[in-house]
């Protein structure tokens, strides 16, 4: 609830950078440990905001304060965010269908 009704968000969280973008929010996401240490999970966050094309939403190591929120308060380009969302729902839909399917065969 909290998250829907929020007009920024700033977040560490993979999940909490998912629905960021699921509900269109405004939003940068920062790094909680080093990228080079083993419990960080910043790779899979990279790997989302660069499929969904939203890579300078990372706030990284050096990043001005007048940057950082500049990105935070513009308006990210929904209407591909949201093309990108929807090939993923169906690229994972026709793995979970080819995946059960070939469990039927067997």
């Amino acid at each position: 609830m909290l998250l829907s009704e929020a007009e920024y968000v700033l977040t560490d969280s993979f999940h909490c950078t998912v629905f960021s973008i699921l509900f269109h929010k405004k939003f940068l996401t920062f790094y909680r440990l080093y990228p080079s240490d083993k419990k960080s999970s910043h790779s899979r966050i990279e790997s989302l905001l660069e499929i969904m094309k939203l890579k300078e939403r990372a706030l990284k190591t050096g990043m001005n304060d007048d940057n950082a929120l500049r990105i935070l308060c513009s308006e990210p380009n929904w209407e591909t965010v949201d093309q990108n969302v929807s090939e993923l729902r169906t690229e994972s839909m026709k793995f979970l269908k080819d995946s059960l399917e070939i469990q039927k065969k067997n």
